[in-house]
């Protein structure tokens, strides 16, 4: 398991999808990393990184297009074929602690934090997690 923290903006307003007796919150957060090249000036390069966040339907209040936002979460790579049938890669993450920044059109506050709900662990969860560690 990774985990990952992503500072960046959200690129649209959330949206809430029921999973059968589940909710999921998603949007997508950008990212720019700046870095000098050989030349010395400097390059601009824009990461996305798609969040999902389980069952907090509440979030998607906070969770508005421009706003920044701070990630944390377990990271995964995913590869999708396109209509193209072209591969394409993604960078997801499942949310367990997000904080937002600014002030919001619908709120006052300029800092909200989240905390998701944990989600239980089976006993042959944790037995697969035991068995991944390198230790």
């Amino acid at each position: 398991m990774v985990i990952i923290n992503v500072g960046g903006n959200i690129t649209a307003d959330a949206v809430v999808k029921v999973i059968g007796e589940n909710t999921v919150t998603s949007f997508t957060v950008a990212c720019n990393e700046r870095s000098k090249n050989i030349n010395g000036e400097i390059v601009v390069d824009t990461f996305f990184y798609r969040c999902s966040l389980w069952n907090n339907t509440q979030a998607k209040e906070m969770l508005t297009k421009g706003r920044s936002v701070n990630v944390l979460g377990t990271f995964k790579v995913r590869l999708w074929k396109d209509f193209n049938n072209e591969t394409q890669i993604s960078n997801d993450v499942r949310v367990s602690f997000f904080q937002v920044f600014g002030k919001s059109e619908k709120k006052e506050l300029l800092t909200e934090t989240q905390t998701a709900p944990a989600q239980p662990v089976t006993p042959q969860k944790a037995t697969e997690i035991e068995d991944d560690l390198p230790f």
